[in-house]
C-alpha cells in the first residue's frame, strides 16, 4: 500500500496490470527492446508466487529486471526453516526460497537499511556481467519510510568478477570452412554491433540461435540461418561441414545442438566462449573442443587478435558462396507444406508477415508465443534491417506474447508491434486485453485460431494416436474471439480461411492503435522441416544428426511451389 502510494506521488508513470505473471513478462520485454532495466511490482503471498514465471523467463534469457515485492509485517525470521513455521503473517510466503533460484540476487530491505542504496545496488547487479533479474523485498514494517529516491544508478560495481583462465591459444592449423554461432548473450552484453563489424571485416559466415534471431537481418550476405532440430536446413548443413566452429554468447542447449552432442559439428574444432565456466549446458562434444572463460567483450577482442594473426582469409569466399546458395535453395518456404480446407497454413501467414516487413517503412517489433508460433516463427520469420524479434526462449512460457507486446508497446510507442500467438496461449493472459485497450501504441495482436493446442495435439497424435486436453472434443474449449475483443473495447479484425491471405493480413496488422486480429488456420499443422527421433536396437529414443532433417531435401524441392 505504501509503495503504491509512493508511485502515485512520484513522476513515474505506472502501468497497472491484472495479473502479476503478465506484469513481469511485460517488464522483461520492455527491457529487451529498450535496453533499459524493466521494473515490476507485486504484493506479497499469491502476488509473489504469480510473479515467478515471468522472473524465471528473465533469468533464463539474461534480461535485466528488478522485481519489487511486498512482505507481511511480521516476517518469518531468516534462518528458520519449514519445520519451525510455514507462515508468520498474513499473505506471507518464504519469498527468498521461492525466488532465489531464478534471480541474480535477492535483497530484503530491513529496518535501518538504506532503501535508496540497496535499490541502486539491485539495478547495478541486474545490468552488470551476465544480466538478469534482481528482487527487492520490502515488508510492511519498513514500507512507511520517509527516505526519498536519490536515483537508481551509481558507479559502484557490486558484481564480483571471477578469476580468468590463462589466455587461450588459437588452434595451430589452417581452416577453410569457419562458422560462427551467435547466441543472445552477445546482445545481452551490448556487443552485437561490435561482433557484426568483426564478422564483416573477416568475411566470417555466421548462424544464430532462435533467441538471437534479430542479431542480424535475414538477407545479410554472411547470415546462413538458425541451427537446431527445428531450425533451418542451411544452418544445420553448415554445422555438419564446418572445420572451425566458434560459439559466442550461447548456452548450446538441446534446441541448438540437438539431442546427440556427439553428432554436433563432428568435423569441427570447437572454440566455445562462456563467462565464469557456467554457461554451456553440454560439456562433451566430438573432436577438439576448447571452453574459453572470457566475457563476450573480452572474447571478441581475443578473436579479432587471432584473426589478424591468421592473415588474410583464403578459401572463405568459396565456402561463403556455397552456404548462401544453400540458404536460398533450402529455404523453409520451399518445403512441401501440407494444406487443407480448414484454414491458412501458418507458414504462409509468416510469409505474408515477411512480405509486409519488406514493404513497410515502419519499425516492426515481432513477438511470438509458445507452441507452434514459437517453432514456426523461429524457422520462417525473415527479419528486415528495422525489425526486431522477442520470444520467451529458455522457458517457452505460454501466454508470453500479450504482456510482452504491452511492454514493447510502451517502450517503443512509435514502432509497430506484431504479436503472433495461438488461441490456447491467448487464454493464459486474456485478462490483459483490458490493459491493451488503454494503450495508444500500434499493437497488432494476432491470434492463430487452429482449434486449441495444436503443438500438444501433434505430440499426442505422433506418439500415442489419441488425444486428451488439447481440443474441443477432448475438453478444451476456446471462446469467440470477436466477442472477447469487443467486451474489452478492442478493435477486431478477422482474416478468414476464404480471404486472400497476403492482402487481407497486411491490411489487418497495419494498425495505429491496438487491434485483435484473428486468423483462421488449419487444425493440422506440421512443423517442416524437423530432425526426427528413432528407437535404437536397445529400445532407447535417439535423434538423427541435425542435417538429416525430414522430409528429404529432394522431396522439399520437388514437391512445393505454391508458397511463392
Amino acid at each position: 500500500m505504501y509503495l503504491n502510494e509512493a508511485l502515485r506521488a512520484s513522476n513515474l508513470t505506472p502501468v497497472p496490470m491484472h495479473h502479476e505473471q503478465a506484469c513481469a513478462m511485460a517488464a522483461e520485454a520492455y527491457a529487451r527492446r529498450t535496453g533499459r532495466v524493466g521494473v515490476c511490482m507485486a504484493t506479497s503471498g499469491p502476488g509473489v508466487s504469480n510473479l515467478v514465471t515471468g522472473v524465471a523467463g528473465a533469468y533464463l534469457d539474461s534480461v535485466p529486471m528488478v522485481a519489487i515485492i511486498g512482505q507481511s509485517k511480521e516476517q518469518l525470521p531468516d534462518g528458520l526453516g519449514r519445520e519451525f513455521s510455514r507462515q508468520a503473517g498474513l499473505f506471507e510466503l518464504n519469498n527468498r526460497s521461492l525466488l532465489e533460484g531464478v534471480t541474480k540476487d535477492f535483497k530484503s530491505i530491513q529496518e535501518g537499511d538504506s532503501a535508496a542504496l540497496l535499490t541502486r545496488q539491485a539495478v547495478n547487479v541486474a545490468v552488470t556481467g551476465r544480466p538478469g533479474p534482481v528482487v527487492l523485498e520490502l515488508s510492511l514494517k519498513v514500507q512507511p519510510s520517509e527516505e526519498t529516491n536519490s536515483g537508481f544508478m551509481s558507479n559502484q560495481n557490486v558484481f564480483r568478477e571471477s578469476p580468468k583462465t590463462p589466455k587461450p591459444s588459437f588452434p595451430n592449423k589452417a581452416f577453410n570452412r569457419p562458422l560462427v554461432l551467435v547466441g543472445r548473450g552477445v546482445q545481452a552484453s551490448g556487443s552485437a554491433q561490435r561482433l557484426r563489424d568483426l564478422l564483416e571485416k573477416f568475411e566470417l559466415p555466421f548462424i544464430t540461435t532462435h533467441l538471437a534471431k534479430d542479431f542480424s537481418f535475414y538477407s545479410h550476405p554472411l547470415f546462413i540461418g538458425h541451427s537446431g532440430p527445428r531450425g533451418n536446413r542451411s544452418a544445420n548443413v553448415a554445422l555438419s561441414e564446418t572445420d572451425l566452429l566458434i560459439s559466442i554468447g550461447s548456452t548450446l542447449g538441446s534446441q541448438i545442438v540437438g539431442y546427440e552432442p556427439s553428432l554436433f559439428a563432428p568435423q569441427a574444432v570447437k572454440i566455445i566462449q562462456e563467462s565464469q565456466c557456467s554457461v554451456s549446458s553440454i560439456r562433451e562434444f566430438a573432436g577438439e573442443t576448447s571452453f574459453v572463460d572470457y566475457t563476450v567483450e573480452e572474447f571478441i577482442d581475443w578473436l579479432e587478435d587471432q584473426m589478424k594473426n591468421a592473415g588474410s582469409p583464403r578459401g572463405y569466399g568459396e565456402w561463403v558462396r556455397r552456404l548462401t546458395k544453400l540458404k536460398v535453395s533450402l529455404s523453409v518456404h520451399l518445403e512441401p507444406h501440407i494444406y487443407d480446407e480448414t484454414g491458412h497454413n501458418l507458414y504462409r501467414v509468416v510469409r505474408s508477415l515477411n512480405d509486409f516487413m519488406v514493404k513497410s517503412d515502419r519499425e516492426v517489433n515481432v513477438v511470438s508465443d509458445a507452441g507452434l508460433a514459437f517453432y514456426i516463427l523461429g524457422q520462417a520469420l525473415e527479419l528486415g534491417p528495422r525489425s526486431s524479434y522477442t520470444v520467451s526462449g529458455g522457458l517457452g512460457a505460454m501466454g508470453y506474447a500479450l504482456p510482452a507486446s504491452i511492454g514493447i508497446g510502451y517502450g517503443k510507442p512509435q514502432g509497430l508491434t506484431v504479436a503472433v500467438t495461438g488461441d490456447g496461449s491467448s487464454q493464459m493472459n486474456v485478462q490483459e486485453f483490458a490493459t491493451l485497450s488503454q494503450m495508444q501504441s500500434p499493437v497488432a495482436y494476432v491470434i492463430i485460431n487452429n482449434g486449441g493446442y495444436a503443438s500438444i495435439r501433434n505430440t499426442q497424435d505422433s506418439f500415442f494416436g489419441a488425444r486428451v486436453g488439447s481440443s474441443g472434443e477432448t475438453g478444451v474449449v476456446m471462446p469467440d474471439w470477436r466477442s472477447v475483443a469487443r467486451a474489452y473495447g478492442l478493435d477486431y479484425c478477422l482474416v478468414s480461411s476464404k480471404d486472400s491471405l497476403q492482402q487481407s493480413f497486411s491490411s489487418a496488422i497495419d494498425v495505429v492503435s491496438p487491434r485483435v486480429v484473428e486468423v483462421e488456420c488449419q487444425e493440422h499443422q506440421a512443423v517442416i522441416p524437423f530432425t526426427p527421433n528413432y528407437v535404437d536396437e536397445f529400445g532407447k529414443i535417439r535423434s538423427r544428426p541435425l542435417q538429416e532433417m525430414q522430409p528429404s531435401p529432394s522431396e522439399a524441392n520437388d514437391g512445393f511451389s505454391t508458397m511463392n
